[in-house]
This record gives C-alpha cells, sequence and structure tokens, in this order.
C-alpha cells in the first residue's frame, strides 16, 4: 500500500465524520430555530386575532342580541388576517366543533385528533399538533373567554419545516463541499509529503534489484532531500565499486580464459571442479569432461604417486607446492609434459578448492629431447663399433621422439647403382634385398629430396600421377626424408605405421627431418671410420708382428692437481682449462711416463725409451694441449677411460695425428697410478679425410656448374658460374673463357674473372696463334710455370705485364670431338699443381665444353624453328594468294582483315603465341572457298537460296582441308567459326554467345566492316558512316558487345581503318 494511501485510509473517515456531525448539528440548530420563529409568528398572529376579536366584541352599541352577529363580523375579520403561504386561523367551540376556517373545506369539520381537544383544554404549553383530513399541521392557541371560543393559528408542518430541510440540505450539501475540499487539500498535502518518501522508496526497491544507475530526483532543503542526496552519493560508489569489481572480473577471466597455462580447481579429494577453456587446446578434452573426475588418473602412472603426496602436502600443510614436472594423457592417448603448481584456496569463499595451475612444456621437452638426440647420435658414432649398432642407437634415439615401431634406412650406392637396406626392422615387410632403383616411395624421396609424409590419399595420388608404385605391405601413413650430406643424397630414413591409432604429423616430418641430418653426417662418419677400420685391420694383418705404440704411464700426479683444485671450489674444468691453458700445460707435465714399446720409439723416431722421455717437450705442442684439456675433463668427470683424436710430434719435428686410447688399470682405479695408453697414427687417414673434403668441394662446384647448364641456357651466365668455381676450387687469381669462331677459325674473348686491366677482353687469336691458339689446334694442355723468366708467347701482349702472372695453363675446351674454345688460368705466383689438380681442370674444361655445345645447340635449335615458322608463313601466304586470284572481287580483302585483326587481338590483351595461330586463321579465312564452284563464287547478281546453302558450307570445307595438317590446327577457330554469330543463329555450329571462340567473335567484326566498305559484283561499298552505323546496330545479334565497343573506339581513334 503506498504512502499517501495509508495517509488518507487512517485521517479520510475522521475528517468525513466530523464535518457529517457538524452539519447535523447545523441542521438541528436551524430546525430548532425555525419552529421557535413559526411559534413566535403564530403566536404573533394569534394575538392580532384576538385585538380583532375585541375590536368586534366590544363594540360600542352592540345589543345582547346581536352577539352572533358579532360573532359572524369577527369570524370574517378573522379570516381577512395575513396568514401568509398556506396559515391558517381555525376557531373552534369547547366541543371542538370548527366554527369558522379559511375555505369551504374545514366547515363542519371536526378535528380528528382527540388529544388536540385534550391540549386545548387542560395544557398550559402553546404548541400543539394536529391533523385535519390527514394534513399535519403545527400551531399555538389561545382561549378566548368571552366567547368560549378556542383560536387556533397554525401551518403545515411541511411548510414550518421546509425551510429546515432546505437548511438542512444546504447544510448537509456544505459539509459535503467541505467535505471534499478537505479531502482534496488532504490528498495534495498526503501527496507532496508522500511523493519524496515513495521516491526514496522506489530507488530503493531498484537498487535492492540490482540497479545501481538509480537516482532520486529530489531536491529540497529538507531532511527528506538529505536523505536523498546520501542516497545518491551513495549509489554512485555502489555502482562505481561494481564497476570496477566486473572490470576486474573480466579482465582476471580474461587473463584466464586466454592463459596458455592450464588452471583447475580441485575439491579436497582431487576431483576437478573447474576446467579452464584452455583445456581442450592443451589436452583435448572439453572442460566439462574433466569435472568430478580425478585429475591423478590423468598422470602418467610413473609420477602419480609422488603427484598424491605433493597434493596431500598442500592440503594438510596449506602450502603453495614447488612446481613439478608430470605427464598428463592427452585425449588422443599421447603424454604431454606439464610444469604443475598447486595453491590450497579451500578456506577462500571465492574459490573453495585448490588451484592447479598446469604449464605445458612439451615443446621445450620435445627440444631437449630433440638436442638430446643429437647429443646421443654424435655419442653413438664414437660408442658404436659398426653400421648395424649404429643404426640400432638412431632407431632407439627416434623412438624416444615418436612412434617408430616400423623403422628401415635405405643407402644408396652410387657405384653399383643399388638400393641398399642395411637396416629394416617391420612387422609384415621382409628386408628387401639390394635393388635397382624402381617407383617406389623410397626412390621417390631418394629422387626429389624432399620429405615426405604420404597419407593413404596423398599416397593415392602419387600412383594415380604415375610418380609412384604400390610396394609391400599398404600403410597408413609413410614417413620419409633423405639423408643427406652437403646436399648430396646418401639414402632415406623412414618410418611407418600401420594402424589408425598411429599417425604421423607435419611436426613429426619436421622433427626427422631434423635428426636426418645428424644422422645422416653420423652415417658418413661411420662409414669413414669403417673404411678406416678396414684399412687398419689389413695394417694389422701385413704387420701381424708389429704391435702398435703402448705405453705405461702414471697419471697420479694429474689426479692429486686436479682434487687440488676443486679443493679450491672449482667445478667447471672445460671453462676453466679454457680460460687458464697454462694450467693445462702445468699438468701436462706431470704425466709420468714409465715405459714404452718398440712400435712407440719407431713412432716417434725416438733410438731409446730414456730419449724418448727426456725429449716429451718435442712430443706435445700447441696443437697437442686440446687433447690433452678434454683428458683433463675427463680425469676431473671421474672417468677411467679415455679417447680422442689429436696431434702429436715426431722428435725429428714432424706432425702426426693420432688416436689416443688410455684405461686405468683395474687395480689402480683410485690413484690413477698405472695407466695404459695406446696411440695410433692415423696421419694418413686425417690426410685422406682432408683430400675426401677438398674432392666432396670440387664434386660440389661441378654440380653447381651442372645446375647452371640444366637450369639456364644462357652461355654468359653459365660461364661466369664456371669462373667462379675454377678459380675458387683452383686457388688461382684469374681465369678468361676463349670461344671458337669455326667459320673463321679464331679464338675471342668471352668471359674473365680477377683480371685488373682490360688486357684478355680484346684477344682475337687464329688457331696455332699463341698458347691459347696452340692449345686448341693441338688438343693438348699447355702451361708457363714461370711467365717472369720466359713469357712465350703472351710477350706479345704488353697490358698482360701489368697484371704481374707468374703460372699460366691453357686447357682446351673439347665436347663430341669438336674444339669450343680455350680455357685460361693464371696465377701471381708459382704454382706447382698436382695430378689431381691437373685433372680437376681437365674435368671442368670438359664441363664448360658440355655448357658451350649445349648453348650452341639450344641457338641452333632457335634459329631452326625461326626458319621453319618464315617456311609455314610463307605457304599459307602463298595460299592465301592463290584463293585471291580466284576471287578477284574479295581482292586484297585477305591481307587488310588479317592486319587489322592481329591489331584488336593486340588491344584485347591475346597473347603472342595465340597471334601467330590468329594470323594464319585471317589468311586462311575462306580457304573452304576453294571447294564453291565458280558459278556461284563469281556470280554478279544475288544468290538462290541453294546456292546460299552450298556457299554455307565453306567453313566446313576449311575444317574438312586443315584438320589433316598438325601445325595448322590450333589456327582452325578463325577459318570455322567466322560466320558463328552472337545470338546464335550462325553457320556451321549455331553457336552463341561464349561458346563461340574469341579469335573467331574478333575477326568476324573485322571481316564484316572490311566486306561493308569494299565494292562486291552484287553491291557498292558502304559510306563509312553506315558501315559504323551497321555494326554498332549488330552488338548484341551478329557481333560480341564487348568486342564491338573496343573496335569503334580504335576507329573513332583512328588507331585502324586507315
Amino acid at each position: 500500500m503506498r504512502i499517501y494511501t495509508k495517509i488518507l485510509v487512517t485521517t479520510l473517515p475522521l475528517i468525513i465524520l466530523s464535518v457529517f456531525a457538524g452539519g447535523a448539528l447545523t441542521w438541528q440548530l436551524s430546525s430548532s430555530a425555525l419552529l421557535e420563529m413559526a411559534e413566535r409568528w403564530l403566536q404573533s398572529r394569534l394575538y392580532e386575532a384576538i385585538g380583532t376579536l375585541n375590536s368586534y366584541y366590544s363594540l360600542p352599541g352592540s345589543p345582547p342580541n346581536s352577539i352572533s352577529d358579532q360573532q359572524l363580523n369577527a369570524a370574517a375579520g378573522l379570516q381577512n388576517l395575513d396568514m401568509g403561504n398556506q396559515g391558517i386561523i381555525i376557531v373552534l367551540n369547547s366541543k371542538g366543533e370548527i366554527l369558522t376556517a379559511p375555505g369551504n373545506e374545514f366547515e363542519h369539520l371536526e378535528i380528528d385528533n382527540p388529544v388536540l381537544i385534550a391540549d386545548l383544554t387542560s395544557s398550559t404549553s402553546e404548541r400543539i399538533n394536529f391533523s385535519i383530513n390527514g394534513k399535519k399541521y403545527i400551531g399555538s392557541h389561545a382561549y378566548y373567554k368571552p366567547w368560549d371560543w378556542y383560536l387556533i393559528a397554525a401551518a403545515p408542518v411541511s411548510v414550518v419545516y421546509g425551510d429546515s430541510i432546505r437548511a438542512g440540505i444546504m447544510a448537509a450539501l456544505s459539509s459535503l463541499a467541505v467535505a471534499g475540499l478537505f479531502v482534496i487539500t488532504l490528498i495534495w498535502l498526503t501527496k507532496r509529503l508522500a511523493s519524496p518518501l515513495e521516491l526514496l522508496e522506489a530507488g530503493a526497491q531498484e537498487m535492492g534489484e540490482g540497479n545501481l544507475k538509480v537516482r532520486i530526483p529530489v531536491t529540497t532543503n529538507d531532511e527528506i532531500g538529505s536523505f536523498a542526496r546520501v542516497f545518491n552519493q551513495m549509489a554512485i560508489q555502489l555502482d562505481q565499486s561494481l564497476e570496477a569489481l566486473k572490470t576486474s572480473e573480466q579482465h582476471y577471466r580474461s587473463l584466464i580464459e586466454n592463459s596458455s597455462d592450464l588452471i583447475l580447481i580441485l575439491n579436497q579429494d582431487g576431483l576437478v571442479t573447474y576446467s579452464d577453456p584452455s583445456t581442450t587446446r592443451s589436452l583435448g578434452y572439453d572442460p566439462g569432461e574433466l569435472t568430478g573426475r580425478s585429475i591423478i588418473d590423468f598422470m602418467h602412472p610413473q609420477e602419480k604417486a609422488f603427484a598424491e603426496k605433493t597434493l596431500e602436502r598442500v592440503i594438510q600443510y596449506k602450502d603453495i607446492s614447488v612446481p613439478i614436472e608430470l605427464r598428463i594423457r592427452h585425449k588422443n592417448g599421447s603424454w604431454m609434459y606439464f610444469e604443475a603448481a598447486a595453491s590450497n584456496l579451500l578456506d577462500e569463499l571465492s574459490v573453495g578448492g585448490i588451484v592447479l595451475t598446469l604449464r605445458n612444456i612439451w615443446e621445450r621437452k620435445q627440444a631437449e629431447k630433440i638436442q638430446q638426440s643429437i647429443y646421443q647420435i654424435s655419442e653413438s658414432v664414437i660408442k658404436s663399433d659398426n653400421l648395424e649398432e649404429l643404426f640400432r642407437a638412431v632407431h632407439a634415439i627416434i623412438s624416444e621422439l615418436m612412434p617408430a615401431k616400423n623403422f628401415y634406412v635405405a643407402l644408396y650406392d652410387e657405384a653399383s647403382g643399388l638400393l641398399n637396406f642395411p637396416y629394416y626392422i617391420d612387422e609384415f615387410d621382409a628386408p628387401p634385398d639390394p635393388q635397382k632403383l624402381g617407383k617406389g616411395l623410397t626412390e621417390y624421396v631418394l629422387r626429389t629430396s624432399v620429405p615426405l609424409l604420404a597419407s593413404p590419399e596423398i599416397f593415392d595420388e602419387l600412383v594415380a600421377q604415375g610418380e609412384v608404385d604400390s610396394i609391400g605391405a599398404p600403410s597408413i601413413d609413410w614417413l620419409g626424408v633423405p639423408l643427406q650430406v652437403n646436399g648430396r643424397n646418401r639414402g632415406v630414413l623412414v618410418l611407418q605405421s600401420y594402424s589408425e591409432d598411429v599417425r604421423f604429423e607435419e611436426k613429426d616430418k619436421e622433427i626427422l627431418t631434423f635428426v636426418s641430418e645428424q644422422a645422416a653426417m653420423a652415417i658418413l662418419r661411420k662409414q669413414a671410420e669403417d673404411a678406416v677400420r678396414e684399412n687398419e685391420a689389413r695394417y694389422r694383418e701385413l704387420f701381424e708382428n708389429s704391435p702398435i705404440s703402448l705405453w705405461e704411464e702414471d697419471f697420479s700426479g694429474i689426479r692429486d692437481y686436479i682434487e687440488s683444485l676443486k679443493d679450491q671450489g672449482i667445478r667447471d674444468f672445460e671453462t676453466f682449462f679454457n680460460n687458464h691453458p697454462e694450467c693445462a700445460e702445468a699438468a701436462m707435465k706431470l704425466i709420468r711416463v714409465i715405459d714404452v714399446n718398440h712400435s712407440t720409439l719407431r713412432l716417434y723416431g725416438a733410438p731409446s725409451k730414456e730419449e724418448l722421455v727426456s725429449k716429451m717437450d718435442r712430443v706435445f705442442g700447441k696443437e697437442t694441449l686440446k687433447m690433452v684439456t678434454d683428458e683433463l675433463i675427463a680425469i676431473a668427470n671421474g672417468e677411467k677411460e679415455f679417447e680422442g683424436i689429436g696431434v702429436n710430434y715426431r722428435l725429428d719435428g714432424t706432425k702426426i695425428y693420432i688416436v689416443l686410447r688410455w684405461s686405468v688399470a683395474e687395480s689402480y682405479t683410485s690413484t690413477f697410478s698405472r695407466v695404459i695408453v695406446s696411440i695410433v697414427d692415423v696421419t694418413d687417414r686425417k690426410r685422406a679425410e682432408e683430400q675426401a673434403h677438398a674432392q666432396l668441394q670440387r664434386l660440389n662446384a661441378l654440380r653447381a656448374i651442372d645446375t647452371s647448364i640444366t637450369a639456364s641456357l644462357d652461355l654468359k651466365a653459365t660461364l661466369n658460374v664456371l669462373l667462379d668455381q675454377v678459380t675458387q676450387q683452383l686457388n688461382v687469381d684469374a681465369a678468361a673463357v676463349l670461344l671458337l669462331e669455326p667459320n673463321i677459325l679464331t679464338l675471342h674473348y668471352a668471359a674473365g674473372r680477377g683480371f685488373h686491366t682490360s688486357a684478355l677482353q680484346h684477344t682475337k687469336l687464329r688457331l696455332g696463334e699463341g698458347y691459347a691458339g696452340k692449345a686448341a689446334l693441338d688438343r693438348i694442355l699447355i702451361s708457363n710455370l714461370n711467365l717472369q723468366e720466359s713469357p712465350g708467347e703472351l710477350k706479345n701482349s704488353p697490358l698482360l705485364a701489368d697484371e704481374d702472372f707468374v703460372t699460366y695453363f691453357a686447357e682446351p675446351l673439347i665436347a663430341k670431338g669438336q674444339v669450343m674454345g680455350v680455357l685460361e688460368i693464371f696465377h701471381r705466383k708459382m704454382l706447382k699443381p698436382s695430378q689431381e689438380w691437373l685433372d680437376f681442370l681437365d674435368t671442368l674444361g670438359r664441363q664448360a665444353a658440355i655448357a658451350i655445345d649445349n648453348a650452341t645447340l639450344f641457338i641452333d635449335l632457335q634459329r631452326s624453328n625461326i626458319e621453319l615458322t618464315l617456311a609455314y608463313d610463307a605457304t599459307i601466304e602463298g595460299w592465301s594468294r592463290a584463293l585471291d586470284l580466284r576471287d578477284r572481287e574479295t581482292e586484297g580483302h585477305t591481307q587488310r582483315v588479317t592486319e587489322v585483326t592481329l591489331q584488336l587481338a593486340k588491344i584485347l590483351g591475346i597473347s603472342n603465341s595465340t597471334l601467330v595461330y590468329m594470323r594464319w586463321g585471317s589468311l586462311l579465312h575462306d580457304i573452304g572457298k576453294m571447294g564453291i564452284p565458280d558459278s556461284i563464287l563469281a556470280k554478279p547478281g544475288p544468290l538462290t537460296e541453294e546456292e546460299w546453302v552450298f556457299m554455307r558450307k565453306h567453313p566446313v570445307y576449311a575444317y574438312e582441308m586443315l584438320l589433316p595438317i598438325q601445325y595448322l590446327r590450333p589456327a582452325l577457330d578463325i577459318p570455322y567459326y567466322h560466320h558463328e554469330r552472337w545470338d546464335g543463329s550462325g553457320y556451321p555450329c549455331k553457336l552463341k554467345k561464349e561458346e563461340i571462340p574469341l579469335a573467331a567473335r574478333i575477326f568476324s567484326v573485322v571481316d564484316v566492316w572490311d566486306a561493308l566498305r569494299s565494292d562486291r559484283p552484287y553491291r557498292k561499298a558502304w559510306p563509312e558512316e553506315q558501315v559504323h552505323d551497321y555494326i554498332r546496330d549488330q552488338a548484341g545479334k551478329e557481333f560480341d558487345p564487348h568486342i564491338v565497343a573496343t573496335f569503334m573506339e580504335l576507329i573513332e581513334r583512328r588507331k585502324i581503318g586507315d
């Protein structure tokens, strides 16, 4: 109930009761007053009536017998009294008989109220009430004794009380008016008083419902206004606080939902009560899938117990756990690495749980695994005794990174051309025998040098393309990466899956590709080591009775030195010895040689053990320090064995490469006082490796030249690549290529590198002239190893003196038995080339000759193509002229429309290769008319319908004539379709719009335009404007509208038509 309603309900009845009580009282008082006034007026009428009677009774001279006359006269006089509205004077005798009364209606009537007679006779009261004929009267009476009359002055009660009733009604109405005025005033006052309170109540209610934007519009300066202002200020503060709270909540919610970390809330039983949206991204589960489940159930079995203890500690001690690393099962079954930390917020009402934060460290762990795998592969090279062990180690390492149940290694032997499978583990297929390259997926990767992840769909696509054949058991996924070293394929590393549960992804391909690089190097190195071991085995068989170099040494002094450094707090010995090489040198001198064998004496060139021991400072040098440092680090790390490659020196100063191995005798592991050392001279192997490296560099150079030859037929670019490789690989200062012009038997300069002047750029030598000419003529290598002392043939080149060249070579460039030119080599120092160097120069010369020959063949082929094209053009133009000779009326038409058609086609963006065929088609557009009889073709008048049927066959004749000619098939569009119309009403095929070939649409506009401008046997040429109007009118009917618009624009710009 509203406030002002409550006030009205309480006060309004009292006000109304008071008003009506006052009205009743007013009516009562007014009624009494009116009755009293009526009585007084009636009494005054009685007094006047008695006076009238007295006047008649005391009339002088009246005889006694005249009393009745007097009474009659008096009664008549009484009727003349002024009694007002309906007032009457009645005279009664003692019997109650009416003696006189106004009007005839009262005569001879008796008053029917017996009480009245009693009142008249006995009552002392002057007021009487009576009824006559049922009409009520009120009156006053008097007794007139002389005549024993009773006088009554009366008035009808309705008359007497009429004013009182009207006064009562007026009082009631007044009371009602006053009451209404009071009520209105009360309502207005109550409304005015209650309105601010209602605003306060409504505002409080809205605020209670959550609307903090509500404001109470009360501005009065009373207590309510003050309360409203306090209320509004409180609402503003609450609103601002709520907005800040919402902003903070949104901020932290956004942080949580977009965080890369996974946040879970657990109850005290370890069950998940909340998981954020990153659950899907991190573990593959929808957030709701984890709710109500124990997070421990998803953890790796090896880590569950530790995780449970950690969770119990967090719950018991309300602690924050130290971040731990653990594995959690992904929805796809894989294990994801996370760094986990838990916080006990069970007592926090806003959380009520244990907050578990999981940071995904899978990529970091995977990167660590990959890095570790690289180290492991490198270590496997050292630890493995053969390739089989190395392959097995690589297989185990890859298995740590991805599923590798089915794994094999394929190596390609270039010498035999066979693909070998030295390591092959497969569920279904047996290891294949060595085989020639076929069309399997392995050969595809070997051929393309591109890693391949072949799902069944990709495999089917490759089979459909003819790239591969289906070989062996069908796999679900096949993943293969090339084994490359220095850009050269050595083989392929392959993983296979036969189950839908094991699928490879692109990241697996990237990881395997990365690992394969190290694996390829390891395999190559192990192959080299195996080759070295085979060589060493042969040497051992040859020198069976000659044991290797063996040393017995005492390392106790080194061990004590290492221990003293540890006592000083040194732990990182690698950094220490690298920063303090003098300490490594000091430690090296602490080695005490106990004994050596004869092979050692022979190895170091020492006549005796004593002399070798006394001259150990000659054996060690600065290059030895690296291996010694590695030995010291091994000892500091507690290693009991060591193997390393380093440098020693013979007593005569010759540097030798050695493989040093030592192991501590079993009984001396605590003191290191007895260490057995073996040293193998691997100088030849090292030099062979250096030589192999040099050969590999040269092979890369030849490959670069090959690539240049196959990638480009630009002779200049190929020669630049050749000269770059020549100067780099032969390590010379300058080189130049002279090309032979066979027609004039002259060599001229083509390209050069490394020259300070332009001395050779103007070279022109005839065969047999100069060193280069003789090399070309005799087809032999010519050299001068000291130009300073004997310039020989180069003395005729004075500009070369500024180059200061010392050594010179001229290598003839011969391909297919023909001399292509000469490769000249210049060096500014004395050069003593080895046979290997000369062989490589010969190889480079052959490569250069091939490049020159290929470029020459390409130029000749281009020339032949141009000549063939000219022959085609000449033939087609001959046919066109023959047609013009047959139809004299259209002579010149073919040449004109051909020229204009090509102009328009170029504007429309037609390619140059297509323009050739458009030209031929334009020249031969009416070739079919050769099948039309002269009687029709040369008819001077209009053709009949039958003749037109014959004439319309000429496009078909053209098609049948030209189709058998292979090189003219691309030109058939114009001869066959140039009479087709845009609206489909043309002939012979009724094509419409874009169904008509573009070349025919272009030509048809030009053909009609030229025909209308030319005279014909059956009509004269049309005026230009008429022709233009016709062409425009036929756009969209006969012609392509776009082509017409372009054509007319060119005519208006006078680009066509002159």
